[in-house]
């Protein structure tokens, strides 16, 4: 998701920004003036909305607050798709027409963000919550003749329910299947992880454990072949006694390296 920030926060703060003189030119140069601005339904509350948003997330970003920027990231856009929908539906003095049903494919993009920044159940809710919109929205408002001359026509109309709500819960269910995919993988290469760390660890004990070992025995071993060939000397100059006082050291350093090897 930090990545994924990284990007998208500057861009989307940058688009937002160079559309602030634009939204005010439009909105005092309508009907009512410099008032207009101050609409609700004005452009440059549209801006305002998405602009405080990514502010937010990027001071957020800036502190290393993922959530929070991821949620102001999603909050905002959320939002001017939400008032640009109410605008051209329930607060627009026009009744909805035909061409304003493809509007509501906007609302694929809080799926796809929430997908993308959030959790599964965050997923589960804005598909609700987009679908309740759009029901909303396309039964409320007031249709024009057109509109209803289409509902007539094909028993009701209700193609124009089922498609934009079909869409947004096929985009939820497969976004929402795919982070779940995603995160048994996760749970899987952690456990993977985890086995290859702990087989790592165990042939570090046994370089460790056959280091030891070796060093153990190698003082017996040498002490025991040094006994051994003094042994042959005294054997040669005719000396019993000490050969036999070798034969006897070489015995103890057998016993050393017996209870080494069964202790």
């Amino acid at each position: 998701r930090y990545n994924l920030l990284r990007i998208v926060v500057p861009v989307i703060l940058v688009l937002a920004v160079l559309s602030v003189p634009s939204a005010l030119a439009t909105d005092s140069g309508g009907a009512q003036g410099v008032r207009g601005i101050f609409a609700f339904t004005s452009s440059t509350f549209q801006v305002a909305v998405v602009l405080t948003g990514m502010i937010i997330s990027f001071v957020a970003f800036r502190r290393k607050q993922v959530v929070l920027s991821s949620t102001a990231l999603i909050l905002g856009v959320s939002g001017l798709i939400v008032l640009l929908l109410l605008n051209d539906t329930m607060l627009s003095r026009t009744p909805l027409s035909l061409g304003n049903v493809p509007e509501f494919a906007l609302l694929l993009v809080p799926i796809v963000l929430v997908s993308l920044l959030g959790q599964p159940l965050s997923i589960v809710l804005t598909t609700l919550a987009t679908t309740a919109l759009t029901i909303y929205l396309l039964t409320w408002t007031p249709h024009d003749a057109a509109f209803r001359a289409f509902q007539a026509a094909n028993s009701g109309g209700y193609v124009l329910y089922t498609v934009p709500i079909a869409l947004q819960i096929v985009t939820g269910a497969l976004v929402f299947a795919s982070l779940a995919g995603l995160r048994r993988t996760q749970v899987q290469l952690n456990t993977v992880r985890a086995a290859y760390e702990r087989e790592r660890e165990l042939d570090r004990l046994k370089n460790q454990f056959i280091a030891s070992i070796n060093h153990e025995l190698r003082t017996p071993l040498m002490a025991l072949q040094g006994y051994l060939m003094l042994a042959r000397e005294f054997s040669q100059a005719g000396d019993p006694a000490e050969q036999a006082r070798m034969f006897d050291l070489g015995q103890d350093a057998m016993n050393h390296i017996t209870c080494l090897l069964y202790t």
